[in-house]
């Protein structure tokens, strides 16, 4: 949802006063861009099962990333 709140925010301060005015607005989800995915995780790439137990079981508050890290046998579908 940033990644669309962002785009969208330039994309209303590249349009004009009479376009404003006359609600011409598009507001496509097509703005985000297909490979946000990609883009995500070389910015902020996941953890290793190592690190994120060392994470989840420390003490602090603030983690490195809140997610849950799910073992192959809890990937079944009957787990699901």
């Amino acid at each position: 949802m940033s990644e669309y709140f962002a785009q969208h925010f330039l994309y209303l301060k590249s349009l004009s006063f009479t376009e404003l005015e006359k609600a011409a607005i598009d507001w496509s989800a097509y703005r985000v861009p297909l490979n946000y995915a990609n883009k995500l995780v070389r910015v902020n790439p996941p953890l290793t099962e190592e690190e994120f137990e060392k994470d989840h079981d420390s003490n602090y508050k603030v983690k490195k990333y809140h997610y849950s890290f799910r073992h192959p046998e809890e990937l079944t579908p009957e787990a699901l």
